[in-house]
């Protein structure tokens, strides 16, 4: 899992909840497919990345849904669409944890589904930038969202 902030690639978070590290150290194999939602997807058969770590971000659950695939994570940094898409994500974090292992958001939703906080596929990027490895980072940039 790679972090830029300000410049610098954090890869070792020493902080990890358990599940995190354990999902995160189970690897299928040594490839990882990070999926967003633009049109170079169009026709793309995701079944024949079953095998493999898979990624999937922000709104592109409305294709997974369609086609019914979903990725082992789900990503989603942009808390303005966290604010508009709250009902589909929380949606998407009860009834499809059983086919998404691991949810890394922001703590934004909490503002209006509290009770995710108890969840424990649930991870929250804000938990680990309070964290004493993040200790001094006064500005933390997430492009793309």
């Amino acid at each position: 899992m790679f972090i830029i902030i300000k410049g610098a690639i954090v890869s070792n978070f020493k902080e990890k909840k358990s599940d995190f590290m354990v999902t995160y150290m189970n690897r299928r194999s040594s490839h990882v497919f990070i999926l967003g939602n633009g049109p170079s997807l169009r026709g793309f058969d995701f079944h024949t990345i079953d095998e493999h770590d898979t990624i999937g971000m922000n709104i592109a659950f409305r294709h997974w849904h369609r086609i019914d695939w979903y990725p082992r994570y789900y990503i989603c940094m942009d808390t303005v669409m966290i604010e508009t898409q709250r009902e589909e994500i929380c949606k998407l974090i009860f009834d499809y944890s059983d086919r998404i292992e691991l949810f890394f958001i922001r703590n934004k939703i909490l503002n209006f589904y509290p009770d995710l906080k108890k969840q424990p596929h649930v991870v929250f990027l804000d938990d680990y930038l309070q964290s004493p490895y993040f200790s001094g980072i006064t500005d933390v940039v997430t492009t793309g969202s």
